[in-house]
């Protein structure tokens, strides 16, 4: 029950077509909450998001809402693969992208939460232009432009720098959380991702322990979980090929795996889901 975005495209969820749905994208989506409130997860990490709030989803985050208040209204606006090449290429602050991995979700003051509601009706109005070329210009300038906001209002708010300063664990963990999304499927080993990070496996131990009292290798292992129950309930593969895909040796070892991790059977999961 995940919903992949793909392509430059804008709209509205309420709470009907939000809640229990794990949103993913391979461009950006940037999300303005209007009305309401929900709890959601971002890469293992639980957040309110409510009205005021903005979230940006990037590739390797997964936003999946848990529980979605009446009335719950967000506009999102998609910005694809193509179009964010070269916002990616041209932020270059490394501070931007640590605090957006480790904050997704920000509050804006009102004047600014009602600027960026006006960037999304520009930017919706933007989608409907017919000239291909200079859409995708537009959107392009138009993202990277509002990073570069957002990286101004970190560089001068005293409190975001220090909330960013008080605790690099945070930064850590994210960065650890964004390399299980994007590595899971083919490499299980806490070593792997801690030569990744360029710090010890020990090192990461006491971070994911400090941040979430998980170790890595529960918290790989809870990924690769959440990718088997993507496979089963958005797919037609059988346990075979969901075995082949994940790196699993034999497909009866990964139901084993699933039933360790979830307490039920794979196919007692897609009965409880339909």
């Amino acid at each position: 029950m995940g919903k992949l975005i793909k392509g430059n495209s804008y709209g509205t969820f309420s709470n009907s077509d939000f809640n229990g749905k794990r949103l993913q994208t391979d461009g950006c989506i940037v999300l303005i909450c209007t009305a309401g409130c929900a709890v959601v997860t971002i890469n293992f990490m639980r957040y309110k998001f409510r009205r005021g709030d903005v979230a940006i989803v990037l590739p390797d985050m997964f936003f999946t809402p848990l529980s979605v208040s009446k009335g719950f209204e967000v506009r999102y606006m998609v910005f694809s693969e193509n179009t964010m090449e070269q916002a990616y290429f041209k932020m270059t602050s490394n501070v931007f992208w640590d605090f957006l991995y480790s904050y997704p979700i920000i509050t804006p003051d009102e004047q600014n939460f009602r600027l960026i509601t006006e960037w999304w009706e520009q930017m919706r109005w933007v989608c409907g232009l017919h000239d291909d070329t200079n859409r995708e210009a537009i959107l392009s300038n138009s993202i990277y432009n509002l990073f570069l906001a957002y990286d101004s209002v970190i560089s001068i708010d005293d409190n975001a720098k220090e909330l960013y300063t008080k605790d690099r664990a945070w930064v850590l963990f994210g960065k650890f959380t964004t390399l299980i999304v994007k590595h899971c499927r083919h490499n299980r080993e806490v070593k792997f991702y801690a030569k990744k990070m360029c710090i010890t496996p020990d090192y990461l131990y006491k971070i994911t322990n400090k941040v979430m009292k998980l170790t890595p290798k529960e918290l790989i292992d809870m990924q690769v979980a959440s990718e088997i129950k993507t496979y089963l309930t958005e797919t037609g593969l059988t346990i075979k090929d969901i075995a082949d895909k994940l790196g699993f040796e034999d497909p009866s070892y990964m139901c084993r795996f699933f039933r360790r991790m979830t307490g039920m059977s794979t196919r007692e999961f897609k009965q409880s889901v339909k």
